[in-house]
């Protein structure tokens, strides 16, 4: 499409300030960039490499969105790279945004782009002019390869999960002349390329952190509710409130950069019957949970409530059980206590119950105080094969990252309570 010389005059005032260029186009005031975007902005405009390490919530989706339009408007040719560690934070979130934020674009604006099945395309010129994302896979690591343009911008979201050789693949490509990169993510893990642009590679990266209250967005409550639960020195605390890289001395059974990347990456299912877990909580501020197993991925975001009223319980584990297309093919209950009298009371009636008592000592290895123990680390074990998926539920990789290693006085693994540790209690 041809530019108008008031059309052409004004673009070339965006070209250089992708702030104004957000202020112009989106000029409501509730649409107006944060000032961590504004800064972010003037960092991508000067430099070609920018990395950006961000608490949880803080809009970088919305900001990456409104960057992709500012580079597609103001270059010619011009085209587009993105990725990320799943087809969820690629299609569900940036490209979903992307599409907001262009329908909201004034109609002599709006007009200059087309959707393209996966592509987002000027008009006219789709072939040369475009923004396309793929999926981060490491069997697929030509994600980003092959992209080439005079002007060439890569966008790599959630970076702390995209593996390596994606970026090996890449770096071709993105060491062109005028090319620019653009990372962004939470900072789980404590190696790989993302890393390593705020360390080693520090040097040839423009750097940013964002922690979570630098943002309107930021829910305040909830920030306090994680600080409380999970204590302002936690991993989780540091990486989804404060932006910051874990502590490599946390200790935690279960590292947050291997959950975090089991809520955020795409798996193969595994053929499986389905299979429950169930904790009953009494009385207290602890709460009962029911998690739902398939194979390799958690089907649900476990669900939770408070009662120390058993028959409670056992309405509620029915009520799921009846109403499930799939019934699970057995139901893990923890008989210690209380749940002794809901595993009786739901075999009753039918249930495949499974009675598993966590507290029992471990006579059978030398390496763990109790069966809880040696049920934490297979968990471990489950989230180290990397093929597997859970909800991204915030409170529940709280919770599971937070459980740390201790020592008995005869030399065996003890997994922590919440008691030893003196946290706030977690669901179950």
């Amino acid at each position: 499409m041809k530019l108008t010389p008031e059309q052409e005059k004004l673009f070339e005032t965006w070209y250089v300030d992708p702030d104004k260029f957000c202020r112009d186009m989106w000029p409501h005031h509730t649409e107006q960039p944060e000032v961590w975007q504004t800064e972010a902005s003037r960092l991508v405009a000067n430099n070609d490499r920018v990395s950006i390490r961000s608490g949880h919530g803080v809009g970088k989706t919305c900001w990456l969105a409104r960057t992709i339009i500012w580079w597609g408007l103001t270059r010619n040719p011009w085209k587009i790279g993105c990725t990320a560690p799943s087809s969820g934070q690629m299609f569900d979130a940036l490209w979903s945004e992307l599409a907001q934020w262009h329908q909201k674009m004034p109609p002599e604006f709006k007009g200059f782009f087309e959707w393209k099945a996966e592509r987002f395309e000027w008009v006219g010129s789709g072939a040369v002019s475009y923004a396309v994302a793929k999926t981060a896979r490491r069997e697929t690591p030509e994600a980003l390869a092959g992209l080439h343009s005079k002007n060439m911008l890569f966008i790599i979201d959630e970076a702390s999960g995209v593996d390596d050789i994606i970026f090996e693949t890449a770096r071709g490509a993105m060491s062109t002349k005028n090319a620019k990169t653009i990372m962004t993510g939470n900072p789980t893990r404590l190696s790989g390329y993302f890393y390593d642009s705020f360390h080693k590679n520090a040097p040839y990266w423009k750097n940013m952190r964002v922690a979570a209250h630098e943002s309107t967005r930021c829910n305040l409550a909830e920030l306090a509710q994680w600080e409380e639960e999970y204590g302002k020195d936690s991993n989780f605390y540091r990486v989804r409130a404060l932006g910051e890289f874990p502590d490599a001395e946390d200790g935690t059974i279960i590292p947050l950069y291997l959950v975090d990347a089991a809520a955020k990456r795409d798996v193969q299912p595994v053929p499986s019957e389905e299979v429950c877990g169930l904790d009953v909580s009494g009385a207290g501020s602890d709460q009962c949970a029911l998690a739902k197993r398939r194979g390799n991925i958690l089907i649900e975001p476990i669900k939770v409530w408070r009662s120390d009223d058993t028959m409670v319980s056992v309405g509620k584990v029915m009520a799921e059980f009846r109403d499930a297309k799939i019934k699970p093919v057995q139901i893990n209950v923890d008989s210690n206590g209380i749940g002794a009298g809901v595993a009786h009371r739901l075999a009753e009636q039918g249930v495949p119950v499974h009675c598993v008592n966590v507290s029992e000592s471990h006579s059978s290895n030398d390496r763990y105080l109790r069966l809880r123990d040696e049920m934490w680390e297979r968990a471990r074990e489950w989230f180290y094969n990397r093929d597997v998926k859970i909800p991204d539920d915030p409170h529940f990789i709280g919770e599971i990252t937070r459980v740390k290693w201790g020592l008995t006085s005869n030399g065996k693994m003890k997994a922590m309570s919440k008691y030893d540790m003196k946290l706030a209690p977690p669901r179950g």
